[in-house]
């Protein structure tokens, strides 16, 4: 396995950080739910890296002019980053670590692997 951690708090809970467009910043907002490819990223760093807690900090970019004066930005201080914690979900992290099994042992045999999610392309 392979990723990189952004941050970890002085109370030991991991942080990662994510830039996203203002439009998904507004779904996080919305939802108050981690996107699912980061809530499977940060599952499997709690599962392999010891820490009971993510804290996924949201960062819009590129923030349209008028978007400053709407509620959101108000809700959140006036600096657009929302924050999503997350603890560790054994289920999906074990679902995680059997597709990660299948991937990596369908590249030593040099074949694709077979689809788990039904997404793949």
């Amino acid at each position: 396995f392979r990723g990189h951690t952004d941050w970890e708090t002085s109370d030991g809970d991991l942080v990662e950080i994510k830039s996203v467009s203002y439009e998904r910043f507004l779904e996080v907002f919305t939802s108050r739910r981690a996107f699912r490819s980061h809530y499977d990223q940060v599952t499997l760093y709690l599962r392999h890296g010891g820490w009971s807690l993510c804290h996924i900090l949201y960062v819009a970019r590129n923030v349209p002019e008028v978007a400053w004066s709407r509620d959101v930005l108000r809700d959140c201080g006036g600096i657009p980053v929302w924050i999503v914690s997350v603890g560790l979900n054994r289920e999906v992290a074990d679902r995680l670590d059997v597709k990660a099994s299948l991937v990596l042992a369908a590249i030593d045999l040099g074949v694709a692997p077979d689809c788990l999610c039904g997404r793949c392309r």
